[in-house]
């Protein structure tokens, strides 16, 4: 669509709040796409949504700031980049999508009795005595050796994608409810930090509630998954006291549950991706967008950035700018380790299962019980992997349309 200095264009509803004396923070709720704008760029906005054409903009914005204003360009990254106008010369640009995130159905109140400051003092109550227990006594607490639960390697892995999954979900779900308690929609879907696959909740109409209110949505999944840890130990206590003894193949699991939950834990402090505690950090320190500045900072110190990312970088707030400097180091060191580990360790060890398991399928007939073992277990190692490599494509298509849509002749 041609945008020229006489269009007059129609905006989507646009949510605009706040954010100090000179920004605010604009956007739409039904694609949780929002950017930080300066206070005069809002009566630009105003202006747009009266009617008058770009250029009628253009003269009323010169006057009233006392300097000529670019309305054109301001229109075309608004369009472009975060499809913000709805209609050209009342023609549709970009749809309307309906506002509706997951589990909607599920009343708000219920997310503020999970969440409640008297819920939240429970979860880390629990937490705490499944450590206390730990220290006490030093058995209970996991281990690696705990990660195989089963003398059967496929019982083992199957054990570990579903409890593993199921516990990823919850802890997602924790998010997801935390967010509800707000009133703010949210999805869960699968993704990637780096190269690790995970499951993920879109929260982005967060940013439209106070900075102090967002914190018990980061921090829910880690509440939940503290929780289950602390449930699990005592539930471990429970049977060696012989107040609720289990059979004692279920012992294993209990242990696997229990790791796994602290791994999770664990993972949030990895804020050198988008984490819990990221979030909970960038939020602290008010950062809009750290993780992507600090990139973006990187690149610059690499490559010859576009001029679209130079204007970003230009706008990037002082405070966090200095947060940048030293952040930056964190981030280089997380991701270079993290990498390390995958092709170092990770993928040549999975690889060595996989050919392993090969040789032993073609000692047997493919009607065996071996064979058919073998099959489900290779396909239980791959499934992080095809995960991984379904994101990592997801993520490089939406970044290639975004330029495409960008850098249109």
């Amino acid at each position: 669509m041609e945008l020229t200095s006489t269009s007059v264009v129609e905006l989507h509803t646009l949510i605009k709040k706040r954010e100090s004396d000179e920004e605010f923070l604009v956007g739409r709720a039904d694609t949780g796409v929002y950017m930080i704008l300066p206070s005069f760029a809002l009566k630009i906005l105003d202006l747009l949504d009266s009617g008058v054409n770009i250029k009628q903009a253009s003269i009323l914005a010169e006057k009233e700031m006392g300097e000529p204003v670019d309305v054109l360009d301001f229109v075309q990254q608004i369009m472009q980049e975060y499809e913000f106008v709805h209609k050209v010369d009342g023609k549709v640009v970009s749809e309307k999508q309906e506002e509706r995130g997951q589990f909607s159905w599920i009343p708000s109140k219920w997310g503020q009795i999970a969440f409640h400051p008297i819920s939240n003092m429970f979860y880390v109550l629990l937490f705490i005595i499944g450590i206390v227990i730990c220290v006490m006594n030093p058995g209970y607490f996991p281990s690696f050796n705990d990660i195989i639960p089963s003398t059967s390697l496929s019982i083992s892995f199957v054990s570990i994608v579903i409890i593993g999954w199921m516990l990823l979900f919850i802890h997602e779900f924790a998010h997801l409810l935390a967010a509800l308690s707000l009133n703010v929609q949210s999805k869960i879907g699968v993704g990637h930090r780096l190269v690790f696959p995970v499951a993920e909740t879109d929260i982005s109409n967060i940013v439209t509630v106070p900075r102090k209110q967002r914190y018990k949505v980061f921090l829910a999944g880690m509440l939940w998954d503290g929780a289950m840890f602390g449930i699990g130990i005592v539930v471990l206590l429970m049977h060696h006291s012989g107040m609720m003894p289990l059979h004692e193949s279920l012992i294993p699991f209990v242990r696997f549950f229990n790791l796994s939950q602290l791994l999770s834990i664990a993972f949030q402090f990895m804020f050198f991706m988008e984490t819990d505690i990221y979030y909970v950090f960038s939020n602290f320190f008010k950062c809009n967008n750290l993780l992507q500045n600090t990139r973006l900072t990187l690149r610059n110190k690499i490559k010859r950035l576009e001029p679209s990312q130079l204007e970003v970088l230009q706008h990037i707030a002082p405070r966090e700018k200095k947060i940048i400097t030293w952040y930056i180091w964190f981030y280089m060191m997380g991701c270079g380790i993290a990498i390390s580990l995958f092709f170092m360790f990770t993928l040549p060890q999975s690889l060595r299962v996989i050919s392993m398991t090969f040789e032993k399928m073609n000692q047997n007939t493919i009607y065996s019980a071996a064979f058919l073992d073998g099959v489900l277990f290779i396909c239980i190692i791959l499934i992080p992997f095809a995960v991984l490599l379904y994101s990592w494509i997801t993520t490089w298509n939406t970044n290639r349309k975004f330029k495409m849509k960008n850098f249109q002749p």
